[in-house]
């Protein structure tokens, strides 16, 4: 596969979070937390086996771009529903709060994730 294909591996992701992101959100705004949740991790799954399954080249952009669809929407949907558990039980704020700024200032201060004995 030449550079060029796999760029454009990882642009369809991106494209599928960029126009996913808002559409999915406002669709599934009044779902429960829950089995939203659950459908999410469905349709993510699904794009990464067919990712993983891919006959051809085209079938392989298409599931990149499904893939990617529900990432926005799920990252929104974890956060929102840690920050509502923390704030009922004030005895998990730490561990919330720590998950999430970790999550986003990792990479940050220590760089990105090495390769197993790097």
């Amino acid at each position: 596969m030449s550079l060029l294909a796999a760029g454009l591996l990882v642009t369809a992701y991106a494209l599928g979070m960029i126009v996913g992101g808002p559409v999915v959100t406002v669709v599934t705004a009044r779902l429960a937390r829950k089995p939203l949740i659950v459908g999410l991790i469905a349709v993510s799954l699904a794009g990464n086996l067919g990712s993983a399954v891919a006959p051809n080249y085209p079938v392989l952009l298409v599931a990149r771009f499904v893939a990617g669809l529900v990432v926005a929407t799920f990252f929104a949907v974890a956060i929102a529903t840690a920050v509502s558990t923390a704030a009922t039980r004030p005895d998990r704020a730490p561990g919330s709060s720590g998950w999430s700024s970790g999550a986003r200032s990792g990479p940050r201060f220590r760089g990105p994730p090495r390769p197993v004995g790097a």
